[in-house]
């Protein structure tokens, strides 16, 4: 019975078959296959085939299906625990168990109109709304799994959600529109996962390696008082790429509280709302692209610990990132980008630092005729010894065939956001083939 709803599924995951009427416009499927090894504690923790179809379907001349999915096997997995809960996710939303380890999701599936000259989507969908690379300061409108950390892409780690999309002209500026009643939040590491949380700011103030009570998560469950909304409004001035955008639903990131139960104390992570509002900029000035974004969250609701105690305080929350792009001689290009986030007026005993100093370069060459890239990432907290170097070599052998090779390496203090995880260095193969 367990085999065939599993097949059912995987059958109804693989994408849909057109019908009369409707034509495939595009159609591929990439399987990768990737072996990690934990470099500082001589361990393999992964070793996975991952399939990843989508497909592009026209349904008429107005209309298109558009519908992607992950499946993923393992031969190894510490990056998980053995059949990891995934209590933040929806039911509509959350990956299918095929086995202790390996999962099945729908990553898209939404239906696109033409309206003139509006889209509108519905479905299940990524909507992306920052213009940095490998930070985020607005692109804030969907969840994202930490499984591995931050060294998944977004495009892999971003969570998609079930979401009414609407796009439409107002002379010469571009009004967006975002209704999300998915209730999904944040994919955090649970106790055991190879990049479980040990810094004190997201264990609610516990130190590294201090033992939590048994975690259980109150997730927000209302289609209608825990939605999403969002409105964004982008055009140009002058030289100036201008976005302006307003968001207001759960705030991914968890709380939590200490509750009394009769086996015993628990922590309970639960969602408390918040608005965010942005603003950001891009210009090209003589081949330098300019990057820039700013938020303000006003009365974001954050944890303070007292005494081992949990409680909750609002603060204001100000965020600014500034990023540039330089294209160099050789076939090199570099990016360079700062952030800057701050706790106003910042409660005590307030669980995360009161100010944020972080810091990216990239760097990446291409050779052999673009055949062979080479990449260097750094990130960095300016105020403390911490960082998070990343290098990888990525060859592409045919159209439809690419291997790469990297390595990522943590320093710092077990407190900070990278230093956490200062004995996971990992290095890896991936071999991706499209068909």
């Amino acid at each position: 019975m367990r085999a065939g709803w599993q097949a059912a599924w995987l059958g109804l995951l693989l994408l849909p078959l057109p019908g009369n009427g409707a034509v495939v416009e595009e159609a591929e499927a990439k399987l990768r296959l990737t072996y990690g090894n934990g470099t500082a504690r001589n361990t393999s923790i992964e070793s996975s085939a991952t399939l990843l179809p989508r497909m592009a379907i026209s349904l008429g001349d107005q209309v298109w299906l558009e519908t992607s999915a992950r499946v993923r096997v393992h031969g190894a997995n510490k990056l998980e625990p053995e059949r990891p809960a995934y209590q933040n996710y929806t039911s509509a939303s959350r990956p299918r168990m095929l086995s202790d380890d390996d999962t099945a999701e729908l990553r898209d599936f939404y239906f696109e109109l033409t309206l003139g000259n509006s889209n509108l989507r519905v479905g299940k969908q990524q909507i992306v709304w920052g213009n940095l690379d490998g930070l985020r300061v607005l692109d804030q409108m969907n969840p994202h799994s930490f499984r591995e950390f931050i060294l998944a892409d977004f495009e892999e780690s971003r969570i998609g959600l079930w979401s009414l999309y609407y796009d439409t002209s107002v002379g010469p500026w571009r009004a967006e529109l975002v209704w999300t009643p998915d209730t999904t939040t944040h994919d955090i590491p649970e106790p055991g996962a190879w990049f479980e949380f040990q810094a004190p700011r997201y264990r609610y103030g516990a130190s590294a390696g201090a033992p939590l009570p048994e975690i259980t998560t109150d997730l927000p469950k209302s289609m209608t008082d825990d939605a999403t909304y969002g409105a964004r409004l982008s055009g140009a001035v002058g030289r100036l790429d201008i976005r302006l955008q307003a968001q207001t639903g759960l705030d991914y990131e968890p709380l939590g509280r200490l509750q009394a139960t009769p086996s015993g104390v628990v922590l309970e992570q639960f969602y408390r709302k918040r608005q965010i509002y942005g603003l950001s900029f891009e210009s090209t000035l003589a081949g330098l692209v300019v990057r820039g974004e700013f938020s303000a969250q006003p009365n974001r609701t954050f944890n303070t610990s007292d005494a081992g105690d949990l409680k909750l305080a609002e603060a204001d929350q100000w965020t600014g990132a500034i990023g540039l792009d330089l294209n160099g001689p050789w076939s090199t290009f570099f990016n360079f980008q700062y952030v800057y986030d701050r706790v106003s007026s910042p409660p005590d005993g307030l669980v995360r630092p009161n100010t944020d100093h972080i810091a990216t370069v990239f760097a990446r060459r291409t050779f052999a005729y673009d055949a062979i890239t080479a990449e260097l990432r750094w990130y960095g907290t300016l105020d403390e010894n911490d960082g998070l170097a990343r290098g990888s070599v990525s060859w592409t052998l045919a159209d439809n065939l690419s291997v790469e090779l990297g390595a990522d390496f943590f320093y710092g203090d077990e407190e900070g956001i990278f230093g956490q995880f200062q004995d996971r260095d990992r290095a890896y193969v991936s071999v991706a083939f499209t068909f």
